[in-house]
């Protein structure tokens, strides 16, 4: 009830009804209530809060690899299976966030938790995490994306050939190499395994602090 502070208590309620958690911890990972009354109306505002640990870089054998050509899009796998229900949220390379609640017109969380980067850019290039999290506690997983720059029309490499006597070939007669290989980019190899992550209350669990 606001406003509240105890001696020794990481928790605290301003006057104005914010609620101040001093020194998170991961285990403060989890869905927090906002209820309000006057005068016998109540009505409540959820908020789900996920607590980071500290980033570490898993080993190349453990992050599934895809690499793209630049305009293609990225889809990225991602599926939940948890009780109770997980919410799955995608942090990006830059650090932002893509869940239900705040998709951008860059990427988009799809309704069976992929995610979708319909135009791909070079600066996508980077490590994925798809994090699922309940009240009983929270798994990810990484993926690395490679976005390769491809060479446009006006680039592409060209051939030249000299007129030699006696030749019926033009001097100025030019041969365009273009790279078969380049298309839509979706071939079998390119479609990640889809990996599910498994909270269940005898796997991941947080303990209460006394």
């Amino acid at each position: 009830k606001a406003p509240f502070k105890m001696e020794d208590s990481r928790f605290s309620v301003l006057s104005s009804g914010q609620l101040v958690i001093r020194s998170v911890a991961y285990a403060d990972s989890g869905v927090y209530h906002c209820v309000a009354q006057v005068r016998g109306d109540i009505d409540s505002m959820s908020y789900r809060i996920l607590v980071q640990p500290p980033i570490i870089q898993p080993a190349d054998s453990e992050i599934i690899k895809i690499q793209k050509n630049v305009g293609e899009p990225i889809l990225l796998p991602c599926s939940a299976v948890a009780i109770p229900d997980a919410h799955l949220s995608w942090i990006l390379p830059n650090s932002h966030v893509i869940n239900d609640l705040s998709n951008s017109s860059k990427g988009y969380l799809l309704e069976n938790g992929s995610l979708l980067i319909p135009h791909s850019h070079v600066s996508d290039s980077g490590y994925y995490r798809c994090v699922a999290i309940n009240q009983q506690g929270s798994d990810q997983f990484a993926t690395r994306v490679s976005v390769n720059k491809m060479a446009s029309d006006r680039s592409s490499k060209r051939m030249k050939f000299k007129k030699r006597p006696g030749s019926s070939i033009s001097g100025k007669t030019e041969v365009q190499v273009i790279d078969d290989d380049v298309g839509s980019g979706a071939g079998e190899d390119d479609k990640p395994p889809s990996k599910k992550i498994h909270l269940k209350n005898h796997e991941v669990s947080l303990k209460q602090k006394n």
